[in-house]
């Protein structure tokens, strides 16, 4: 197997404005919640990994800064561990940095003072100083910061000058605690408030962190989740969504019921939507066998395009182009992207793939059809004790086993939840495929001796004859 790459990036990489599938409605509503409303909103964009919270960020990013009304837009990155002191900072910053680059702001003498002072707060709080040399080398900076705005826009330097001495002997120059943060972050945002249609906060990558922790340090700072012209996006994990449902169904309140507006979830694509965002991706029609390694690549992914977009590159990146691959190309990049699967397993995954794409409806949750292919494949691999009932090969083995690796530890094995597997086990056995005793301690895998099968029986041969 040949060294992949897994920084290439061979297919064509369109821009966002000219590459975005399959989540219109959500960016819709939430264009109409900014651009309706007053502020004082809150949503969380909540999703598995790679399900395209980044893209639509970047999209509703791109939409905003193209309409006529002028929004201050900000994002800020969170790290893996982070709380509200660092949080409100880090916006403060960015509030900060950015309305320095606005006009409306620029050419306020008051309002540019007032937001530069307070950068330059943050830029000398840790300075191991004493208060007269914090005091004077915090009314330099700034000086030096507007007027180096001053010399862009024009502006009375000397009235600044004053302004500024002004303004920084009435704050207290003590280094910012979480108290000074919120007074200073809510401040600006009132004043920002008056001078442009709305204000956009995003804060990305909280689904990198612990949920449970992300969700109180939100809930500490939630008063300014409700200033007038005030809009916060949060990009969360799948568990704000999973929370959110779990207290609707059991009628309880959670703490998400007093901090978002709204979560927006993003489900993950059905296969046909994720094998067109593949084709677009391309930018061409493709073969029946080319169709056939989508479709695998789709099942594959669970639904989730950043997987499936990865599988396209690196099958570039083997075959030179999607014209060139096959099916076997395909399965060398399986097996190289896996490689803690058994090598045997992932021989099962093409064909079972394509067999139970045609006997399940096209509204079959993606997650559950490629948790329902892995039970099977895995089936196979453990080649348990098989016999032959009226034509079909009958294989039966440990229910345990089959559970504790296709929902044991995912860092080694497929890395579905528990709920997951039993759905796609009772989703098998309403196919008929799959059955259990009355025990529920052995399963019994049926594959079918009908005409759907034998379209793959090449594949099969050598897989399970």
């Amino acid at each position: 197997m040949p060294s992949l790459d897994f920084n290439i990036k061979p297919l064509e990489q369109k821009e966002v404005g000219d590459f975005f599938f399959g989540r219109r409605s959500e960016l819709d509503f939430l264009l109409n919640q900014i651009t309706k409303s007053h502020g004082g909103k809150a949503f969380a964009i909540s999703g598995r990994r790679g399900a395209g919270k980044s893209t639509l960020i970047n999209k509703l990013i791109k939409e905003l800064k193209d309409k006529e009304e002028n929004y201050l837009i900000v994002k800020v990155d969170v790290p893996k561990e982070f709380d509200e002191f660092f949080l409100l900072k880090r916006i403060l910053r960015a509030v900060c940095e950015g309305a320095t680059k606005e006009t409306n702001v620029q050419e306020s003498n008051d309002l540019l003072i007032d937001v530069c002072v307070k950068l330059k707060r943050l830029d000398y709080q840790t300075t191991q100083v004493n208060e007269v040399g914090k005091e004077e080398a915090v009314i330099k900076a700034v000086k030096g910061s507007v007027n180096a705005v001053f010399a862009q826009v024009g502006g009375d330097r000397s009235v600044a000058d004053s302004k500024i001495e002004k303004t920084i002997k009435e704050i207290q120059l003590l280094d910012y605690d979480l108290e000074r943060v919120q007074a200073a972050l809510q401040e600006l945002l009132k004043k920002l408030g008056q001078v442009f249609e709305g204000i956009v906060i995003i804060v990305d990558e909280t689904d990198k962190s612990n949920y449970v922790e992300a969700v109180k340090t939100l809930d500490n700072i939630k008063p300014l989740f409700w200033l007038e012209n005030c809009y916060y996006v949060f990009v969360g994990s799948q568990e704000f969504h999973e929370d959110y449902l779990s207290g609707i169904k059991t009628g309880k309140k959670t703490l998400l019921d007093s901090l978002f507006t709204r979560i927006v979830y993003l489900h993950p694509f059905s296969k046909d939507d994720l094998v067109r965002v593949l084709k677009l991706r391309i930018g061409k029609e493709v073969d029946k066998e080319k169709n056939e390694i989508m479709e695998t690549i789709a099942t594959l992914s669970k639904g989730n395009p950043r997987d499936a977009m990865r599988y396209c590159d690196l099958l570039v990146g083997e075959c030179g182009s999607i014209e060139n691959a096959n099916l076997d190309d395909l399965q060398r990049v399986i097996q190289y992207t896996f490689p803690h699967f058994p090598p045997g397993n992932l021989n099962h995954f093409i064909p079972i793939s394509l067999y139970l794409s045609e006997l399940i409806a096209d509204t079959m949750d993606p997650v559950i059809e490629s948790c329902a292919v892995s039970i099977v494949s895995h089936i196979l691999e453990l080649k348990p004790r098989s016999e032959m009932r009226g034509g079909s090969e009958v294989f039966s083995c440990d229910k345990k086993t089959i559970e504790e690796a296709i929902a044991g530890d995912p860092s080694k094995r497929y890395g579905f939840s528990r709920t997951e597997f039993e759905t796609a086990l009772a989703f098998l056995n309403e196919l008929g495929l799959v059955t259990r005793d009355s025990e529920d301690k052995n399963i019994t895998l049926t594959l079918l001796d009908d005409p759907i099968l034998s379209k793959y029986e090449r594949m099969f041969e050598h897989v399970i004859r």
